[in-house]
């Protein structure tokens, strides 16, 4: 089964005044304070790199001038600033010219295969148009997935 979800709603746990005055950021996987900037991004070099291949992001980067790649020194986790960046169904669609995209199979879906065990429960986040899924239905592994984009839900629908 494919399931999709229209908007989400990050919670908000962070305030970010400026890169040398992080006041409440916290890791969201072990709420850690422990985090450090690895990088920021500006949203015009995003928007631009983007922008060449002729799909518009600048909708998601209204009134943002950067994002932020931290890293949790507690769990090694790294993380985008802010939260509430992600893709719509548009995006989606609009990445499906590309054959790297919506592949049947990727190296990944080989390495998190091995790390199922039997009796696990999968909950894939992207699940696209659907392979993984199948492929962990195959190994008898009771899986769902999460997909945005509309087209890719019709096309993973006969397979799971």
């Amino acid at each position: 089964m494919i399931m999709t979800r229209r908007k989400a709603l990050a919670p908000v746990y962070f305030i970010l005044k400026n890169h040398n005055n992080l006041m409440s950021i916290k890791c969201p996987l072990d709420n850690s304070t422990d985090i450090k900037l690895e990088r920021s991004i500006k949203t015009a070099l995003i928007i631009d790199k983007w922008q060449k291949d002729d799909i518009d992001v600048v909708r998601f980067f209204t009134g943002l001038d950067e994002i932020c790649l931290y890293h949790c020194l507690e769990c090694d986790y790294k993380f985008y600033y802010p939260f509430n960046l992600e893709g719509d169904n548009q995006f989606y669609q609009d990445l499906q010219k590309f054959s790297w995209y919506y592949m049947d199979w990727k190296w990944e879906y080989e390495q998190a295969l091995r790390q199922v065990l039997p009796g696990d429960k999968v909950l894939e986040i992207g699940c696209g148009q659907g392979d993984f899924i199948k492929k962990l239905k195959d190994n008898n592994i009771d899986a769902i997935g999460l997909e945005f984009n509309d087209q890719a839900i019709k096309n993973a629908a006969p397979k799971v």
